[in-house]
């Protein structure tokens, strides 16, 4: 029995061992050490409690572990006195699973001590007669409730200039919660003429919600991964979406990752990479190519195990503790604007519409300015030689700054994208070109639209 520190007892359940397949990591999880919570809300675990809980995962992982091997710096027995000296059950877990992944150098496995958690996987999985009580359905409303408050973690969704579609998301949420979410995402997304996914954030999660995302980009019935477990056939993943948008099968995709890209983000972005789906770029993810399953071991405590590893459907890689390397290497600072600017030139590199690629153009004409590639000698106090009279349009410097007369004679500012080249602070989709004789002084300047159409302007 777990005992609060006044000693009073507090019953536990019978031993259950509960099987629920789940791709999940948290990011902030590294091989040794796990910096879960520490408050000990006046609770208390004696020895003996210690001992039941180390007997149920030593039987656990010898019995089902995915790598056997793997644990061979563990002890024959575990014991107490060497795992988990703590008596307080939150600095217990943490410190059995510091220890365990020290010796399996596993990123997924992992000691909870959660009685909510635990409440909640008894009320979904209905297991004993008494797992629909109020306790167990609170626990599990609530965390129904906090997947709608943060919309099971799908953060942003757009449209950005020259039609490229970014999502950024940030868990596989349950499928029967997270579908219409998803459905409406890709939904939004589906004219695109090319999508950025953007998973550095993205902990993993559960693996139905994974498959369907993953269909999105890929035609039915196509081999995605597999996944192995200890002398069991392998289980195949086959693409399946009856929602799915043929444009979306198409369309470049790139695949942001970052260290903290874990678990099922991985899988998506191996299979993006690997069948040649698409970029992934960024930096090398987190590690965690196996799933895994929760072992409730009584009504504090459960174990999270792997039990099986993932394997690409091409290459049949496993990436446990290595990582996805990312095609292109980028460094998190700019990462999405420098996405942005290879999917732009994915685009105007093929596109055959002039009025689309002359819109894809501008796009990333604009888009130079925000990566501040333009001439950083190019200061204020040189713009006074853009300064004058073309033919109706007026340009003048002030406060350091340029500007430009519109139609309704409302100074308009222009901010450099480089060299001789400025764009409208007020309309984006306006780019001045100042254009030069032979001996360099300005003479005229060329002003284009997004949709391409210029007009030159001669200096008075």
């Amino acid at each position: 029995m777990l005992k609060s520190q006044n000693g009073n007892p507090r019953l536990l359940l019978p031993v259950i061992i509960l099987l629920v397949v789940c791709f999940c990591a948290s990011c902030k999880l590294t091989p040794t050490e796990y910096d879960g919570p520490v408050a000990s809300y006046n609770a208390y675990i004696d020895s003996s409690q210690k001992q039941f809980v180390l007997d149920s995962i030593e039987s656990l992982i010898l019995d089902d572990y995915v790598i056997p091997e793997n644990l061979k710096n563990l002890p024959d027995k575990l014991d107490f006195s060497h795992f988990g000296q703590e008596n307080d059950p939150f600095l217990f877990a943490r410190s059995v699973t510091n220890q365990l992944r020290a010796a399996s150098n596993d990123k997924h496995l992992l000691l909870f001590y959660d009685s909510s958690m635990v409440k909640r996987v008894i009320f979904e999985r209905q297991i004993g007669e008494d797992w629909n009580n109020a306790a167990n359905y609170s626990a599990y409303l609530k965390n129904k409730q906090v997947g709608k408050e943060r919309n099971f973690e799908f953060e942003k969704l757009e449209i950005l200039p020259g039609n490229v579609g970014y999502l950024k998301f940030n868990r596989f949420a349950a499928f029967e919660d997270a579908k219409d979410v998803i459905d409406a995402s890709f939904q939004f997304l589906s004219n695109s003429d090319a999508v950025i996914v953007d998973l550095r954030h993205n902990y993993g999660g559960h693996v139905n919600s994974l498959d369907w995302v993953l269909s999105y980009f890929l035609e039915n019935d196509d081999f995605m991964f597999y996944r192995k477990r200890r002398e069991r056939n392998p289980i195949r993943y086959i693409a399946f979406n009856e929602k799915k948008h043929e444009k979306l099968t198409r369309v470049p995709v790139f695949v942001l990752i970052s260290p903290s890209t874990a678990s099922a983000a991985e899988i998506l972005a191996h299979a993006v990479q690997e069948k040649n789906r698409g970029l992934v770029v960024g930096e090398t993810s987190w590690g965690g190519a196996h799933a895994c399953s929760m072992m409730v071991i009584n009504d504090a405590f459960a174990l999270l195990l792997p039990r099986s590893a993932i394997h690409g459907a091409v290459t049949n890689q496993n990436w446990e503790a290595i990582g996805v390397k990312p095609d292109i290497e980028l460094k998190d600072v700019n990462a999405v604007n420098e996405t942005y600017a290879l999917a732009l030139d994915s685009l105007i590199k093929t596109e055959k519409d002039s009025s689309k690629k002359a819109f894809q153009i501008h796009a990333r004409d604009l888009l130079e300015y925000k990566l501040q590639r333009f001439n950083q000698d190019y200061k204020p106090q040189n713009w006074t030689e853009f300064t004058g009279t073309y033919k109706d349009l007026e340009i003048f410097q002030a406060d350091g700054r340029l500007y430009v007369y519109n139609q309704a004679r409302v100074p308009v500012e222009m901010i450099p994208l480089e060299k001789d080249r400025f764009y409208s602070v007020r309309s984006s989709k306006d780019i001045l070109e100042f254009l030069r004789d032979k001996a360099g002084r300005i003479n005229a300047v060329k002003y284009k639209t997004f949709k391409g159409k210029f007009r030159v302007y001669k200096k008075n």
